[in-house]
């Protein structure tokens, strides 16, 4: 029989707010969730506007302040997604530190799916950027044994996803995937294929990206491709003759993708 694939879960931090529901509302209600760079003086820049996520608190979203000190944003902008996401899901992963607290509430509550039928697909275009670029300074200015020995686990492109199978105790396939402006695109398609093969019932895919950052917003103004418009609500129009460029933005979004009949089954 045909293998289905539905969307049973959603978790967001955005430009528009940082979570699912609040971030859809803005989107039917027309809001614009660029504007002007906050996160650095623009004034020697050309590039004056981004969507920047605001008023995010990592510690108001379940992280602790150990992992705030540990990981680069673009790892936990995608552990707070995916805690929203499996939520919003129903998802109880066999052996999840979210089931053992449910657990606790009331012995009564099970598993809905094993941890080994469960795939991991999040990923970055860019990695920790600014992780790499805090510690090469450093490396230069201070010596190279200021270097963090965390450095290398948050720059590299494969961590977000690690991260979130690590919290979710996803135990199937990890398969991040890194292709620019269309990572999380691939990364559902990927999911997707798991799944309609038979190869997993549930999977979390998307993305995250932390990159409105001194250095990555100079590395894209260079090679000419962002937007020098500095009024926040004319500067993204990919669609008009008059476009000049792209506008950066960054956060994260993930979603539970599941094979319906196990869906069903589970009453989701």
């Amino acid at each position: 029989m045909e293998r289905r694939v539905v969307i049973t879960g959603l978790g967001a931090v955005t430009p528009l707010g940082n979570d699912a529901p609040t971030s859809w509302a803005a989107v039917k209600e027309g809001t614009c969730g660029i504007g002007l760079i906050t996160h650095f003086d623009t004034e020697t820049y050309k590039v004056k506007v981004a969507a920047e996520v605001k008023g995010f608190d990592p510690l108001e979203h379940g992280l602790t302040k150990q992992e705030l000190r540990r990981n680069d944003p673009a790892i936990n902008y995608a552990l707070v997604a995916s805690d929203e996401a499996v939520a919003d899901a129903g998802l109880l992963i066999e052996g999840s530190a979210r089931l053992a607290a449910l657990v606790e509430e009331d012995e009564n509550v099970q598993a809905n799916v094993a941890a080994e039928r469960v795939g991991t697909y999040v990923g970055s275009g860019i990695g920790g950027f600014s992780t790499m670029i805090e510690n090469t300074l450093k490396c230069h200015t201070d010596g190279p044994r200021k270097v963090s020995p965390l450095m290398i686990p948050n720059m590299i492109a494969n961590m977000p996803c690690g991260a979130v199978s690590i919290r979710q105790h996803a135990t199937g396939p990890t398969l991040p995937v890194v292709t620019a402006c269309a990572t999380s695109a691939h990364e559902i398609g990927e999911a997707f294929h798991a799944i309609k093969l038979g190869q997993i019932d549930a999977a979390l895919a998307g993305g995250t990206e932390y990159s409105v950052i001194e250095d990555a917003i100079a590395g894209f103004t260079s090679c000419m491709a962002l937007s020098k418009n500095p009024d926040p609500a004319t500067a993204c129009r990919p669609f008009d003759a008059e476009r000049d460029g792209f506008v950066s933005g960054e956060g994260s979004v993930v979603l539970v993708l599941e094979e319906l009949e196990h869906a069903r089954a589970r009453g989701a």
